[in-house]
């Protein structure tokens, strides 16, 4: 039972305890009751530490962990990366961090890699940056005053430079306004930990995605390459709505001679006024035009025709982009355009985000996959306690998400036995494309046709691609086009489609989907 259950149980058990027994209490004595598998030494870091190290015999193995004034950090892989490093076909993951974990205000990474459409961890990382600065300065105002204060200023910033994670120390949030010394830092130091990955075999990196965090980014550009970085379609969609609707900045530096110089269409007078009063777009539903917009500029691609052409990569970056500064231009939003072209269609930043920018198709477009593993942690294994010891989330990590969760199931994964959510949710989209949908849903039992559907959208099971808008959109690259085209061409799918039946493979490449019986896998 977790402390809750526990609470409900003893007042179930005895009646007479009501109003004289707390919740707080349970949990007090339920922690206490295995806290000595997990707090091995007073300080939290090498507390946990001495876990990781405990854990060898699991597969767990530590690989990076330095302790600085200005930083503390802890990084380790899970049982599951040799298995996954050394399949050749294993080539998209997902990287991300999460705040409000434990105690001691360590910053929780985790790196997690795509089987088949199937995310998994493979390595964490708990970074903490130290503001220092603040406790420099509190022992030379307490050395003014007399010797004996003098002596105990000073021990207590050496505790504090020595020892970054103390017993029970507060919860430290990060750094409001961190400076640009830290952020280099830290950015530096998640480069490390993902060399000492590659260096253990993390090599076959095509994508990582990432939210837009520069430090996350720039370690992964350091590391893996420019090509490697993929930006979280949902993440990229936030960010615009909060940015469009935010105060025009003093300066935008937008440099309207280098957008003329890629951009043809680009006049010099289009750009930010002297007036900085307002927003950069005022309007909410101008916004979600906007957002809209550039949610089909990254799902378009040299692969995928539009009304009947294919595009090159070159191409459809001037057009995105056209796009985008026509919208801007008709209804004067000067300064939405600047930070359009400064964050997002500039060179640089349009390889990032934009699907076209590469010749591969990743599978995934978010980091949904692992927020759904923050949401795992912080909601079942972590809801009895608020901050817990860095410890105890470390203990955590290696008894429930990998050991009862993970390692048996994955292993099925890459035997290929194991049958996914994913892939029943594959065949009921297919289902639902074909007209065959959940009983009680809207979809019709036959879907027509455009007359001229083959010249305007060229779909090709070959491939597996399609020009039709359902296509671009779709999460797993179907359409009833290429579903139509396909069951013709495999009888044996005509009647009935099952994943139990069938081994789904998504691909990066073309075609990017296969569907083969099982008894040939």
């Amino acid at each position: 039972m977790d402390a809750q259950d526990l609470y409900h149980d003893i007042l179930g058990r005895f009646p007479s305890v009501l109003g004289r027994i707390q919740q707080s209490q349970v949990y007090y004595w339920w922690n206490r009751s295995f806290e000595d598998q997990y707090r091995l030494h007073r300080d939290q870091f090498i507390s946990a530490g001495m876990l990781l190290d405990r854990a060898v015999d699991q597969g767990i193995i530590t690989i990076f962990r330095q302790s600085r004034p200005n930083y503390s950090a802890l990084g380790f892989i899970m049982p599951l990366f040799a298995s996954i490093t050394v399949l050749g076909d294993v080539e998209e993951f997902h990287v991300d961090s999460t705040y409000k974990t434990n105690r001691t205000g360590h910053e929780l990474f985790a790196v997690v890699a795509t089987v088949n459409g199937i995310g998994f961890p493979i390595a964490y990382f708990l970074l903490k940056m130290n503001p220092i600065n603040s406790s420099i300065t509190t022992s030379t105002t307490t050395s003014t005053t007399t010797s004996t204060s003098t002596t105990t200023a000073t021990a207590t910033a050496t505790a504090i430079t020595t020892t970054p994670t103390t017993a029970d120390a507060p919860s430290t949030p990060p750094a409001v306004n961190p400076t640009n010394e830290q952020l280099s830092t830290r950015s530096d130091l998640i480069a490390q930990f993902f060399t000492k990955l590659r260096e253990r075999g993390l090599r076959s990196v095509r994508f990582m995605f990432t939210d837009k965090d520069e430090g996350q980014i720039n370690a992964i550009v350091n590391v893996f390459g420019e090509e490697a970085v993929r930006l979280c379609l949902w993440h990229l969609m936030r960010a615009v709505k909060l940015q469009l609707a935010k105060n025009k900045l003093e300066d935008p530096q937008y440099d309207v001679e280098e957008a003329m110089q890629r951009f043809t269409f680009v006049e010099h007078w289009f750009q930010p006024t002297e007036n900085r009063e307002g927003r950069r777009c005022e309007r909410a539903d101008h916004r979600e035009i906007i957002v809209s917009m550039m949610r089909r500029h990254y799902d378009m691609h040299t692969n995928i025709p539009v009304g009947g052409v294919y595009l090159t990569a070159y191409d459809i970056h001037t057009h995105c982009a056209r796009e985008a500064y026509d919208f801007c231009k008709e209804h004067n939003l000067r300064d939405a355009w600047a930070y359009l072209y400064n964050r997002w269609y500039k060179e640089s930043w349009w390889k990032r985000w934009a699907r076209s920018s590469r010749v591969a198709i990743p599978i995934g477009k978010t980091t949904m996959m692992i927020e759904s593993q923050w949401r795992i942690l912080k909601r079942d294994f972590l809801v009895n306690s608020i901050r817990p010891r860095l410890d105890y989330l470390v203990w955590i990590i290696i008894q429930k998400q990998i050991v009862t969760i993970h390692h048996t199931f994955s292993l099925k994964i890459v035997n290929r036995t194991q049958k996914l959510d994913w892939e029943l949710e594959f065949v009921r989209e297919w289902h639902t494309k074909t007209g065959r949908g959940e009983p009680g849903s809207n979809s019709r039992r036959n879907r027509s046709e455009n007359d001229n559907a083959e010249e305007l959208y060229l779909p090709s099971i070959e491939n597996w691609t399609c020009g039709c808008p359902s296509y671009a959109k779709s999460r797993f690259m179907l359409c009833k086009h290429l579903i139509s085209r396909y069951r013709d061409s495999h009888p044996f799918l005509r009647v009935v489609f099952g994943a139990h039946d069938y081994f789904i493979c998504r691909q990066s490449t073309a075609p990017y989907v296969q569907i083969l019986p099982v008894c040939f896998v």
